[in-house]
């Protein structure tokens, strides 16, 4: 417990133990959550899991400092298995989703996608023209890329205020690329 507590104090020292013990605890718990998804998620996605629950672990330890209170770590490690739990499957399902959409492009015959190359990068092109960056970014992510909007909370935090700000600027994106005759010319001949 007082490795915790100097690793959360901010010593670097502690933090390169702590990883070292607990890393390999971690990792049990979390092949155990991806069971047989390996083809989905592998080992680099589950070290990225283990030190973002790491991180997770600290930010709750700064904000509730009585987690830390006593000498027993069994509070402490319950948490870490959850927030190393919950971020398992969230990542199988942007996998999977991509995954889908993936299979669907590779599947299509040849000559039977709905836009063409040509309309695809017009396309594309009057995207950046008429949308602000922070709207091409939620529309890329959430429609091209699988995310669902707590996803993109959670991978840029720094980025958006909360998700209700994505909800927002997703519906204002959507509304001007409704009303944009180009945009209905091109998807809709």
């Amino acid at each position: 417990m007082q490795l915790f507590r100097r690793a959360f104090a901010g010593e670097q020292e502690a933090w390169v133990y702590v990883i070292d013990i607990f890393q390999p605890l971690i990792y049990s718990w979390l092949r155990r959550v991806r069971g047989t998804r390996s083809d989905f998620i592998d080992d680099d996605d589950l070290t990225t899991v283990a030190h973002d629950a790491l991180l997770k672990l600290r930010d709750s330890a700064n904000r509730l400092p009585e987690s830390t209170v006593g000498e027993t770590l069994n509070r402490l490690l319950a948490h870490l298995k959850k927030y190393a739990g919950k971020d398992v499957p969230t990542l199988f399902r942007r996998r999977n989703r991509s995954r889908k959409i993936s299979y669907i492009e590779d599947d299509t015959p040849q000559g039977a996608h709905i836009l063409d190359a040509k309309t695809r990068i017009t396309l594309a092109q009057h995207l950046r023209e008429v949308l602000s960056e922070d709207e091409l970014f939620v529309i890329e992510h959430l429609f091209f890329k699988g995310y669902k909007p707590q996803d993109i909370i959670h991978d840029f935090p720094e980025r958006f205020v909360n998700i209700d700000h994505i909800y927002q600027i997703r519906q204002n994106a959507l509304r001007r690329l409704r009303n944009d005759p180009v945009i209905r010319d091109l998807v809709c001949p």
